[in-house]
């Protein structure tokens, strides 16, 4: 009864097994690369002073401080803080800096500077790490941090500044996220990988729409964790382009999950949920090109209209989630499981993805266990389901079509010869409906009935055997061969000259002779016909192949003998 069970939930069983220890990989790493990332960082988060608005701060933790209202594009920014006495030691300072212009001094002298030159043009300014060697006599200095809002709203709050020695300045913090950049490669390499084969579905006539959805939300949710990450930086110093891939990719994200959940259930929906879900996908798909044109034109930048894409993004989820789900309660199988799974993971992981975005800027302290987003490992583990559930669609839809390939090929084949039958003549005579680009034969055995009734219809079914291994012989090559019933035979020919088909019917007459001749009991003798399209251009494909068994009989009658 158990061993039953686990051979009818088998691949249910290996699809959980899979997901369990992807978890497991992600978290025995997390627990690895937590540790090793913060042996060489020192937290320079306290005893800032912040002047904002013709006030001072002093002695603030960056971690907790918050400005008393929201930045505005233009405002300036500028914190102190004197440097601890290791800093000299051949360390590196490092600021992550959200949508501004920045200046880092050290002891009054400027050391970096970053953006300026994009605000004057009214563009957008990159969100970037900066991070600034420091002097070997730095120890003890003054360190001075003046940050341009490039615009509104860029941050409630000053992010965390951190020192660590120089040669691990980017080691480190790719230790620190080196879990988020598996995942983050993971999907695009899954993106890249699955839009290609689907690609190469489409050109086999194969279905192909939902797996170069999968791969399109694969790719651009890959690519958005790469750079709301700052993992981009080490593949790109164009702060500015960056973030602007950062924010169309989330954007063209969610547009690609809500089309790969409109896909998977589009044929379960009725009219009222089809439409309810494709004015969700309307509604993001305008709201993209309107940000893009905004963005363009330097009117309102991508960051900008965040707030309102959360709020389309929770509404849209719900409305295509509640309309697909109707659908998926009415189907248990497997590939429905996942997805009808994927569908709630990927939500909440959306929903969770957006409340910490928010805690963490309007309530919550700097910590680093609120920075990291699950929403690339809960898109990871979505995109895991929806190959697995894509797979599984495939294996049953593979199992389908060998099982009616199987039965088409019983309906097909002529039990005795193992050939094609009259169903598949008449068949394919409705498909050369129009063409001319073939030839047809008519075959006929000679002396059947003298074989039945002198050696037994054992004898005569073997004459009827031996004729169509001889066709297939020779004609199997370059047509079809088809047991028409009884002693007849047709031969289907297509694209091949009649100069090629005279040639083997030369080459069947000497296998005729050949047989003949090593066989004692009979021999064996084919009158035939032969017509084409091209012969008759208007003419019915049933009409061909009547002239092609008039000529045969033509030749039956001129040739006519008795088989020994």
């Amino acid at each position: 009864m158990r061993e039953r069970w686990i051979m009818k939930n088998l691949k249910e069983i290996q699809a959980a097994v899979s997901i369990l220890l992807i978890l497991s990989f992600f978290f025995v790493l997390f627990l690895r690369i937590d540790t090793a990332s913060r042996k060489n960082t020192i937290d320079f988060s306290s005893g800032w002073d912040i002047s904002y608005n013709g006030k001072i701060y002093r002695n603030q933790d960056l971690k907790y401080f918050r400005f008393p209202k929201t930045v505005k594009r233009g405002e300036k920014i500028s914190i102190s803080n004197v440097l601890p006495e290791s800093a000299g030691q051949q360390m590196a300072l490092s600021v992550l800096v959200y949508l501004s212009a920045v200046d880092i001094r050290l002891n009054e002298k400027m050391v970096y500077s970053y953006g300026f030159d994009l605000l004057k043009r009214g563009e957008m300014v990159g969100s970037a790490y900066h991070t600034v060697r420091l002097p070997e006599s730095s120890g003890r200095g003054r360190v001075s941090v003046d940050y341009i809002i490039g615009e509104n709203n860029a941050f409630t709050k000053i992010p965390g500044i951190h020192i660590l020695p120089s040669i691990y300045a980017y080691t480190a913090y790719n230790e620190a996220n080196i879990l988020t950049m598996f995942v983050s490669i993971f999907l695009v390499g899954i993106g890249v990988i699955s839009v290609l084969i689907a690609l190469a579905q489409a050109f086999l006539h194969r279905s192909w729409g939902q797996l170069l959805l999968i791969g399109q939300f694969s790719f651009f949710m890959g690519t958005w964790s790469t750079c709301t990450t700052k993992i981009s930086q080490y593949f790109s110093r164009n702060y500015q382009l960056t973030t602007t891939v950062e924010y169309l990719s989330l954007y063209i994200a969610l547009i690609q999950m809500l089309c790969v959940l409109m896909y998977n259930n589009i044929r379960l929906l009725n009219f009222k949920r089809k439409v309810l879900a494709a004015i969700s996908i309307m509604s993001m798909i305008f709201f993209l090109i309107i940000a893009v044109i905004l963005h363009v034109l330097n009117i309102v930048h991508v960051p900008q209209v965040l707030t309102i894409f959360h709020s389309l993004a929770v509404i849209s989820l719900i409305l295509v989630i509640s309309s697909t789900q109707f659908g998926l309660a009415r189907e248990r199988r497997s590939e429905t499981i996942m997805l009808h799974g994927g569908l709630w993971l990927i939500f909440f992981c959306c929903i969770l993805d957006v409340v910490r975005f928010n805690l963490l800027k309007y309530v919550l302290p700097d910590n680093s266990f609120w920075n990291y987003s699950l929403l690339p490992y809960g898109t990871a583990l979505f995109i895991v389901m929806l190959l697995s559930g894509y797979l599984m669609h495939l294996h049953d839809e593979y199992i389908d079509q060998a099982e009616r390939l199987a039965l088409t090929q019983m309906a097909y084949t002529d039990v005795l010869t193992g050939l094609y039958n009259r169903a598949y003549a008449n068949q394919r005579f409705k498909e050369l409906a129009g063409r001319r680009d073939y030839i047809l034969i008519s075959m006929d055995v000679n002396g059947l009935k003298r074989v039945n009734d002198t050696y037994g219809h054992a004898a005569g079914d073997q004459l009827i055997v031996s004729c169509g291994q001889i066709l297939k012989e020779c004609f199997g090559d370059v047509g079809h061969v088809i047991r028409m019933g009884g002693d007849e035979f047709m031969v289907l020919v297509e694209y091949a000259s009649e100069r090629v088909v005279k040639r083997r019917l030369d080459h069947m007459n000497r296998v005729e002779k050949e047989f003949s001749h090593n066989n004692s009991s009979y021999q064996i003798r084919i009158s035939y016909g032969m017509a084409s399209g091209k012969e008759f251009p208007e003419t019915e494909p049933e009409r061909i192949f009547y002239i092609a068994d008039q000529r045969m009989y033509e030749m039956k009658k001129e040739t006519k003998r008795d088989v020994r």
